[in-house]
């Protein structure tokens, strides 16, 4: 039996500055920052048409940096915990650098010839993000990314073990940005 490479990434809008990143940034354990340019098109979501727009379908696929986890297994848990891991490190992420991005991850696998074929992703409304004007067009720097990397572990702890009430503090300051 053949394991292929699977893949999950989470879009991030990011700024000029990331077009200098020459190869991955590590953040935590497995998950990285890193172009994703072309690695999809808007074909790869085609089994989805009926149910997703085609603009919507055509904006995933033009995603040019991702948080991305790359993982092995065929249990439908592994996959929920690479989810797990990318939805706490863009969490984290908005927390050091809130931006209109929506929480999109997107699960695929690597064929044998190359070509990434999407298992799952999801899809939230399509409703802009209400912030503050002063952070509308934030977009994630250099720096961020390096700031993300040192809270990532306690955030990880935080989000595996931590106190009812900041679980559900997350949970509510993830919910007004939905």
């Amino acid at each position: 039996m053949n394991i292929r490479q699977k893949f999950t990434v989470a879009p991030i809008e990011w700024d000029l500055e990331l077009e200098n990143l020459s190869k991955p940034f590590a953040i935590f354990e497995g998950a990285l920052v890193q172009s994703v340019k072309d690695k999809l098109t808007k074909s790869s979501f085609d089994l989805w048409q009926p149910y997703v727009a085609d603009d919507e379908r055509s904006k995933l696929a033009e995603m040019s940096y991702a948080i991305v986890h790359a993982f092995i297994g065929e249990s439908r848990s592994t996959a929920l915990e690479s989810q797990d891991l990318i939805r706490n490190a863009f969490h984290c992420l908005r927390i050091v650098r809130p931006t209109r991005a929506r929480f999109v991850a997107i699960q695929y696998e690597q064929q044998e010839d190359g070509r990434p074929y999407v298992l799952r992703f999801t899809n939230p409304n399509v409703y802009v993000i209400n912030m503050p004007e002063s952070e509308v067009l934030n977009r994630v720097r250099l720096r961020d990314l390096a700031n993300l990397r040192k809270l990532m572990p306690a955030f990880v702890q935080v989000s595996a073990s931590g106190p009812d009430n900041l679980h559900r503090a997350m949970g509510y300051y993830e919910t007004g940005y939905s």
